[in-house]
């Protein structure tokens, strides 16, 4: 596993349902390759202990674990992230590709990555998200 970031970034969700979450930090940005695979992999856990009374992290975490079978999309806000999964997909195009969310003592959401949006203007990815393999 190597380390894309070990420092907070932002990120928010969309649902198949219209709904979304938004307003979490993420809290280090891993990857991996092995074989056909390559993996992303988020820390979400520090949501679950830290409530901003100026926003509704805690509650917006909770959603995303309550909506995990309907992820839609997940969009990172962070310019170094941004860039490695370029990287990634351009180092290895033919392969799958996958995230993993870890959610603290609620079991990690992992699933397969449709496609890759990005916007350099405002230095973001977006997974689209075609399949929940793990809930």
């Amino acid at each position: 596993m190597q380390i894309i970031k070990k420092a907070s970034f932002s990120l928010s969700a969309t649902y198949s349902n219209g709904n979304f979450t938004h307003n979490l930090i993420g809290k280090n940005a891993y990857f991996d390759v092995w074989l056909n695979t390559c993996e992303f992999m988020f820390d979400l856990t520090g949501n679950f202990r830290i409530r901003n009374k100026y926003d509704h992290s805690y509650l917006d975490i909770n959603e995303m674990n309550e909506q995990r079978d309907k992820l839609w999309t997940v969009q990172i806000f962070d310019s170094s992230i941004a860039s490695t999964i370029k990287e990634k997909i351009v180092e290895n195009d033919s392969m799958e590709f996958r995230a993993t969310f870890l959610m603290d003592t609620y079991p990690k959401i992992l699933c397969k990555i449709n496609s890759f949006t990005f916007d350099d203007s405002v230095s973001t990815v977006t997974l689209r998200i075609g399949k929940i393999l793990q809930l």
